[in-house]
């Protein structure tokens, strides 16, 4: 936050690429989904049809890229493995 607020322009982060994968339990269902590319979005039509009450997203964060005051973008290094989980109703 300090880092963001000192130096705005150097601190531009972006997720470049993560994987989502549809969970039952302690299973994944199907097979994960990759995103790259600079995709902001993913089509989860595959993981919808197949969804029930209590599943769960569970999306890993594979890459991080910066762009920096230059407008140059940069792999970001020394991420720990990022792991989010989102429980479906």
């Amino acid at each position: 936050e300090d880092f963001a607020s000192q130096l705005p322009k150097d601190a531009r982060y972006r997720v470049v690429e993560w994987t989502i994968t549809l969970a039952r339990g302690a299973r994944p269902i199907g097979s994960p989904l990759t995103v790259s590319g600079g995709n902001e979005t993913a089509n989860l039509a595959q993981f919808a049809s197949q969804a029930k009450p209590g599943d769960r997203y569970v999306i890993e964060v594979k890459r991080v890229a910066r762009r920096n005051y230059q407008d140059q973008t940069e792999p970001v290094t020394g991420i720990p493995n990022t792991i989010f989980t989102i429980p479906l109703n």
